[in-house]
């Protein structure tokens, strides 16, 4: 698999803030981490990503992911951020550099069959909220998780779910058939 392909996978996966004004999706607080199991094909393995920093950036505050596992390249980080209205902003990698603007991971409200288009670093995604309250069993546990689903410009399709103060829980990534699900997560 590309490693473009799985990174824009990892990124869309990532952060998402505040849902409904209550819970964040994903918390964005150093020490926070998840533990993830992926397969595809013959291919499996297991990586883990933490919030590692947080700094300040011309009046922004940025939280720093770093991950590890067979599939990132030793020291790989993404940059993440919050605004106002509880959009996620990703600001960059390790291996593609700082963006000249940040770009909008996820826009609001949240609500079923809300979408919003992002461009997918390179490829125009539609992302559509498919259930607010859909569970999920994974390997962590049992959770009520916001479905979201991404066509990209190319055909291929992303379902996302995500679980109100915890994070991303599962991933298909469908034109790889790559699953992943969340082993286990630490949050402060």
């Amino acid at each position: 698999m590309p490693r473009s392909a799985l990174t824009c996978l990892i990124i869309m996966l990532c952060f998402l803030g505040n849902l409904a004004g209550e819970e964040e999706i994903i918390p964005l607080e150093v020490g926070n981490s998840w533990e993830y199991s992926y397969k595809a094909g013959e291919m499996s393995g297991e990586y883990i990503c933490e919030i590692t920093e947080r700094y300040e950036q011309s009046g922004t505050c940025i939280f720093k992911m770093e991950f590890e596992g067979v599939i990132y390249a030793e020291g790989y980080y993404q940059l993440y951020s919050i605004n106002d209205q509880g959009e996620v902003l990703f600001y960059g990698d390790s291996e593609q550099g700082e963006l000249e603007a940040p770009e909008i991971i996820i826009k609001y409200p949240l609500e079923k069959d809300f979408t919003w288009v992002t461009s997918g670093l390179g490829a125009e995604v539609t992302w559509e909220v498919i259930d607010l309250n859909e569970e999920v069993t994974v390997p962590a546990g049992t959770f009520q998780c916001v479905h979201v689903f991404g066509t990209n410009s190319q055909g291929g399709g992303t379902d996302h779910w995500y679980a109100p103060g915890v994070g991303d829980v599962k991933i298909y990534q469908r034109n790889l058939d790559l699953i992943l699900e969340l082993e286990d997560y630490q949050i402060k």
